[in-house]
């Protein structure tokens, strides 16, 4: 704390007032003489006032004065809502509080020029044309505040009118907010108020005007007001974007593909008539587009050209990012990805071509266009080369009602079409002072491709991997004895690969076969992409009325029974005379059963025998009928005898 900045003689009410000594006057002077202070007449403040030496004041004395009258005070002693409230208020109300700061520096700076309080206050007044009970007033607000709080404590309580929410039923609110809400489209505010007026007239709701209404809607959020007029989109849209960079990337290591319908009638050179799609694959790092395509609909097929293309060109990338349109997600492409947000996800699915070069496939989040930076080359596409002259008479705008007066649906060549768009694409990529992360405004996409491309390894596409760009692949299960691959009437069979299809007749086999000739022979795979067999030949159909055929397939079938009896051969199977020895001395050397031991000494049940008399009273052991008979004929005898005693 500099106390240096102390006054050479403080005041005694300034000290009061800093805390330093009692509020009380006569306290005050009481307590400076305990301290020991000698006090001395000072003019100030209109009069004569009772000070002290700034030597004789102690260090906290000195900190406490400096900090409430010297303007030195740290974070602690500012009165941070006093602060809130003035920021909050509006510039006319600031710009009053700095000009009444102005009015008091300007009368403390009087006072310490040696004028009294009066004569300073009428000075300022009068030169500044206002009245001297405003500088009073001034002065007076000011007396009990710090120095540092001083301007937002001359700003007036300023509070914006808040609408009365006791001037609104709850019941009114909520009946309009789901006017709002329900409605098919987003309606004027004043009609939805109209709505809740009636209902509130009819249940006896307290609704206030309109005025009032308004300013409690727009006191919402703009998310919550947005979501409720318009939806999740228009809420969405209150939410700034995220903002990505790609600095970390290099040329080759992410490419985004995407497809995009011209607003170009052309004529193929099948003289079909229409609008073709442009494909395109766009370096994310450099923006540079590394091919493109015009094709009539946007399918896997022309999606695996264009990826050869642009892999026969600069070689293979690392990440792919698209969109799940069906031809992108399908599972000629991006068979085995994670997640496509479509299609159902099946295990076995046959691997697409883009796994099986171990390429990693992201999905961009769907209908989100923002989410591919291939969009913004489209909009270079729309505006500046379908408009060309070359394209006048064929171009119909971007939307039905934006056609031009000059549209007369001629179409154009296809010729045509390519070669006017492989010179601006061609241009586009070479255009200098791009403004984007990379470009910085100075270079084209091509140099800052060129740049970073020059450090990356080479990625070239084995004759393997060509292969897979030739090849579509299905889920076949082989026959349960044949082991054959059945598709389309095509049968792909052969001895030397029975073995290993039987194998996976349970779980398949994925068949990566050539979709324009399927007489040629396939390859297949188990389910986890490793090879079964390179080569399966397609099984030669023969005519139903040729014994020429019949005749070749019967001399096929037995050389595969003769090359199976060779193999039985090559196993050296025993003789008839040897297995039967071999199995009669097995059947000698067995052990006799024996019979198991008696576990008790009861050997049979014998009922009827009385405790204590013997087995042989009851008889010989054999349970006969005269036994029983005798039997009961005593029982008999008795109950007679027993019934006469009775009676």
């Amino acid at each position: 704390m500099n106390h240096a900045a102390l006054p050479e003689m403080v005041t005694l009410r300034q000290l009061r007032l800093a805390g330093v000594l009692p509020d009380n006057r006569g306290s005050a002077a009481r307590a400076a003489k305990r301290k020991g202070w000698q006090l001395v007449r000072v003019l100030g403040n209109g009069g004569l006032q009772y000070a002290v030496h700034r030597d004789e004041l102690s260090d906290a004395d000195r900190t406490a004065f400096l900090r409430e009258n010297m303007a030195v005070a740290d974070a602690a002693a500012t009165d941070v809502e006093l602060w809130r409230r003035f920021n909050e208020a509006p510039h006319n109300v600031q710009a009053g509080a700095k000009r009444r700061l102005d009015y008091l520096n300007a009368v403390e700076s009087r006072q310490a020029a040696g004028q009294s309080l009066y004569a300073a206050t009428n000075e300022v007044a009068a030169e500044h044309g206002v009245s001297v009970g405003t500088i009073r007033r001034i002065v007076k607000i000011v007396r009990d505040v710090p120095r540092c709080d001083r301007l937002p404590a001359l700003a007036k309580r300023y509070r914006g009118a808040a609408p009365n929410e006791n001037a609104v039923s709850p019941e009114a609110w909520r009946y309009f907010l789901s006017v709002i809400e329900r409605s098919s489209a987003p309606r004027p505010l004043k009609a939805c108020f109209d709505d809740t007026a009636e209902a509130a007239e009819l249940n006896g709701w307290a609704w206030p005007s309109y005025v009032t209404v308004w300013k409690r809607w727009h006191a919402l959020p703009a998310g919550v007001k947005a979501k409720l007029r318009s939806g999740p989109k228009a809420q969405a849209k209150t939410i700034p974007p995220q903002q990505r960079f790609v600095g970390h990337l290099g040329s080759m290591q992410m490419v985004n593909l995407d497809g995009r319908r011209l607003d170009v009638f052309i004529r193929w050179e099948d003289a079909i008539i229409s609008r073709p799609i442009f494909l395109a694959i766009q370096d994310v790092y450099s923006r540079k587009v590394l091919g493109w395509v015009l094709v009539k609909t946007e399918d896997s097929d022309s999606t695996k050209a264009l990826l050869l293309a642009v892999m026969e060109k600069y070689g293979r990338f690392d990440v792919l990012l698209t969109d799940n349109s069906r031809a992108f997600s399908s599972n000629k492409i991006a068979g085995g990805a994670k997640t496509r947000y479509r299609w159902r996800k099946t295990v076995g699915v046959a691997l697409g071509v883009l796994k099986r070069l171990g390429i990693e496939v992201i999905f961009a989040t769907p209908r989100h266009g923002q989410a591919k930076p291939v969009e913004r080359s489209f909009r270079d596409n729309s505006q500046l080369i379908d408009t060309l002259p070359e394209f006048k008479g064929a171009y119909c705008g971007n939307r039905p009602d934006a056609k031009p007066e000059d549209f007369t649906g001629t179409p154009i060549d296809i010729a045509t079409a390519l070669e006017v768009y492989g010179r601006e694409i061609d241009a586009h990529n070479a255009r200098p002072g791009r403004r984007t992360e990379m470009c910085k405004g100075k270079f084209s996409f091509n140099e800052v491709f060129a740049e970073s491309y020059a450090k990356r390894p080479a990625h070239p596409l084995t004759e393997a991997q060509r292969r897979f760009f030739m090849l579509d692949a299905i889920m076949l299960t082989p026959q349960k004895n044949t082991g054959a691959l059945v598709k389309d009437g095509f049968v792909y069979w052969s001895h030397e690969t029975q073995d290993a299809l039987l194998k996976h007749r349970e779980r398949g086999v994925r068949v990566l076969f050539d979709p324009i000739d399927r007489s040629k022979p396939v390859m297949v795979e188990d389910i986890n992409g490793r090879v079964i067999a390179e080569s399966v030949p397609c099984m030669r159909p023969g005519k139903f009325d040729s014994t020429e055929d019949a005749r070749t397939w019967a001399r096929e079938r037995a050389r595969m029974k003769k090359a199976d009896r060779h193999r039985i051969d090559a196993l050296n199977l025993m003789g008839k005379t040897e297995f039967e020895a071999l199995r009669k001395r097995a059947h000698a050397a067995r052990p006799e059963p024996q019979p198991p031991a008696p576990q008790t000494n009861v050997t049979r049940p014998q009922f009827g025998a009385l405790p204590g008399k013997p087995v042989s009273a009851v008889g010989s052991g054999k349970i006969g009928s005269d036994s029983f008979q005798e039997s009961a004929a005593r029982g008999i005898a008795k109950l007679k005898e027993r019934k006469r005693e009775a009676g």
